[in-house]
């Protein structure tokens, strides 16, 4: 393995092993792709549909299980489509995860419940019974020892912008807990995730809306009881990138990059672009596919505040990076705006949210302006590189670079229908078409064309450490296993242990259905884990082994066994990569 993690001979070997690894997928698309029918760009309804399942993982937040099922799903359409999956970059992370969270004036002239909006991100737990404490607005000369400072803030641009203060200076000043009184309506505060990218903090705080703020202002004047409540743990976890190669027949690369972690169906939607250009690109013909290999990266930790996002990336993928004549991050398609009216509310403007894309100078900035001019983007504003989007590092280390990205009011909000009601998926649709343009098209320019235009181009020098161990992505191995009778069992096992302790292995039915199958791990003559009887069938089964005994799986080498009414059909060693 060189200082990249990935060879020349890495790059350019997928073949038909890969494409044997696919044959199970979950894709439909991945058929049409081995047919060599060629996968058209995504309709808006093909496009809802995708949004849809990734809003169906729940919030994908770093270190929660829905994200951690969602990077599998990520691994499993990209090998499905016929790319090659290269290790992934996995970290060490604290989860911050709030489960409960309230306010109650407990005396004075209006005890009862007050409506929190949400939890201030990275702030502080309390005890099961939460802190209790007079309640006291903030101002010049107040004492806030042992109090919870009601602090008043005036937000008038989006709540992810800001800014929001670290609540250091509050725990300094002898302050219990913080509740911000911020001039948003609910409707608008609901759920809201912020700071996303903020530290942790040393006390508890929560966040209440105008009305709330105010009645509680009022209140703070007679120094009520309060009693301020967060449950929200934190977890040692882990979490990973996804890296997938669509080879060409040149060294050079075109990398196409987001982050893995968001809240709803636009924060981050990216992931979803990525893998509907993966389906396109790889069913092209070879006279149409580039020769440039393309590489699809999904990172994590946009949302967590201490991980070096696409900075790890670069340096744990360095040899990549060195090859790269461009990059493209893709984040926030589809988006709508929605706004504040005084009068009327929180509603739709009946327009799409304005989209900015950053550009190095030179070709990609023509290509860029060619693009949107062409698939009618309006409201979509271009600029010069290094720009507001999260792949900008790669402008700056010296890679031709174009980012786009929207910041809607609700970017940040956790809810139910994960603001699917928000999202245009025509919109959405002409802009994946606009970067597989843009993709075209930097994938034919020339290299020093590229870099020639730009002054501003490599203004800072590559990382050296990303903080990242490098463990086996996606599937470590898939075997077919004799049932009898003429049945075939399909079985998948990931090599990697996940954020809950699991070890995830795939099973299904290839002639017909198989019943009373249980699959084990064990080491030596010591069995470490084994799954509940399941009947197998054509649709895939996630099987979850966890280890006996609350323990967690080690690094190394396992037997996998698989059986049938407690009779051996297989016995395969496997290698756990992390632990």
């Amino acid at each position: 393995m060189n200082e990249g993690g990935i060879s020349r001979r890495d790059l350019l070997g997928a073949g038909a092993a890969m494409a044997a690894a696919g044959a199970m997928g979950s894709s439909p698309l991945a058929a049409a792709s081995r047919g060599r029918e060629v996968v058209p760009l995504p309709s808006a309804a093909r496009v809802r549909a995708d949004y849809r399942r990734m809003v169906d993982f729940g919030p994908r937040l770093p270190g929660y299980v829905e994200h951690d099922r969602f990077c599998d799903w990520l691994e499993d359409e990209f090998v499905s489509t016929g790319l090659e999956l290269i290790p992934c970059d996995e970290y060490e992370y604290d989860r911050w995860r709030p489960k409960r969270f309230a306010l109650e004036v407990l005396d004075g002239a209006a005890p009862g419940a007050v409506r929190v909006a949400t939890s201030f991100v990275r702030s502080k737990g309390t005890p099961p019974d939460g802190v209790v404490g007079p309640l006291v607005e903030d101002g010049p000369g107040v004492s806030a020892a042992g109090a919870v400072l009601v602090i008043d803030k005036e937000m008038t641009g989006p709540l992810w912008v800001g800014p929001w203060p670290d609540l250091q200076q509050f725990a300094d000043r002898g302050a219990k807990a913080v509740v911000f009184a911020v001039s948003k309506s609910f409707d608008e505060l609901q759920g809201n995730w912020s700071p996303h990218t903020g530290p942790y903090q040393p006390i508890p705080a929560l966040v209440v809306d105008r009305d709330a703020g105010a009645a509680l202002r009022a209140q703070a004047a007679a120094r009520p009881t309060v009693r301020l409540t967060l449950d929200a743990p934190l977890k040692k976890t882990l979490v990973r990138s996804v890296t997938a190669v669509l080879p060409g027949r040149s060294e050079e690369v075109v990398i196409v990059d987001t982050h893995t972690d968001g809240q709803n169906f636009v924060e981050e939607n990216g992931c979803m672009a990525l893998v509907q250009l993966a389906r396109h690109f790889e069913s092209l013909p070879r006279r149409r596919r580039l020769d440039r290999t393309l590489v699809f990266a999904a990172w994590p930790g946009h949302m967590a505040g201490t991980l070096p996002q696409v900075r790890g990336w670069i340096a744990a993928h360095l040899d990549i990076v060195k090859r790269a004549v461009a990059a493209v991050t893709i984040e926030h398609l589809g988006a709508t705006e929605w706004v504040e009216t005084p009068g009327k509310g929180y509603r739709s403007t009946g327009k799409n949210e304005p989209y900015v894309l950053s550009t190095t100078l030179g070709p990609a900035t023509k290509l860029v302006k060619r693009g949107v001019r062409k698939h009618n983007l309006q409201g979509h504003v271009v600029v010069a590189a290094p720009g507001i989007s999260v792949g900008s590092e790669f402008h700056k280390m010296g890679v031709p670079h174009v980012g786009g990205i929207a910041g809607p009011t609700y970017l940040l909000v956790v809810s139910k229908n994960g603001e699917m009601d928000k999202l245009d998926a025509r919109l959405a649709a002409r802009q994946t078409a606009f970067y597989a343009d843009v993709i075209r098209g930097l994938g034919r320019a020339g290299a020093e064309e590229l870099r020639g235009g730009d002054p501003s181009l490599g203004s800072e020098p590559l990382p050296t450490s990303g903080g990242s161990t490098l463990v086996q992505c996606g599937p470590a191995g898939r075997f077919v296993v004799d049932a009898g009778n003429g049945l075939r069992l399909v079985l998948r096992v990931y090599g990697r242990v996940r954020c809950d302790g699991a070890v995830l292995v795939t099973v299904a039915a290839v002639d017909g259905a198989v019943s009373d199958v249980t699959v084990e791990l064990r080491r030596g003559k010591s069995l470490h884990a084994r799954s509940a009887s399941l009947d197998a069938n054509r649709e895939v089964r996630r099987v979850l082994l966890r280890p006996h005994g609350h323990k967690r799986f080690s690094r190394g080498d396992y037997e996998l066994v698989v059986r049938r009414r407690g009779r051996v059909l297989e016995r395969r060693g496997v290698r756990l990569g992390s632990g």
